[in-house]
């Protein structure tokens, strides 16, 4: 008995503390070849505050991956993302949650 209590809370707190988690790939718009090291950083305005603070760089293929407390997170099915990389255009986005994956395309900057 005690067995099934202690299985019933470990998936009731595995269940509830899942992060939504938003993936994609970043490519240069002219080549199509992916690019690393891009910033991508969530810009919510503050709303919520602690979403401001989710950020990473893409990996050497181009892919990156974000993820957010589902209690955070809530109602938001899209979140804007700032693109970042020396050399190209910044760009903002808007991902979706419920999409699975978002291929993003940057622009070169012409000097």
């Amino acid at each position: 008995m005690l067995k099934c209590i202690l299985l019933f809370y470990l998936v009731l707190f595995v269940g509830c503390s899942q992060n939504i988690k938003v993936t994609g790939i970043i490519v240069d718009f002219d080549t199509h070849e992916p690019l690393g090291k891009v910033l991508v950083r969530t810009i919510t305005g503050g709303r919520p505050p602690e979403l401001d603070f989710v950020s990473t760089k893409t990996s050497r293929d181009g892919k990156f991956r974000l993820e957010y407390p589902s209690k955070v997170i809530g109602e938001f099915a899209k979140i804007s993302v700032e693109i970042k990389k020396e050399g190209y255009l910044s760009n903002m986005y808007t991902l979706d949650q419920n999409n699975n994956f978002d291929t993003i395309y940057l622009r070169k900057e012409i000097f």
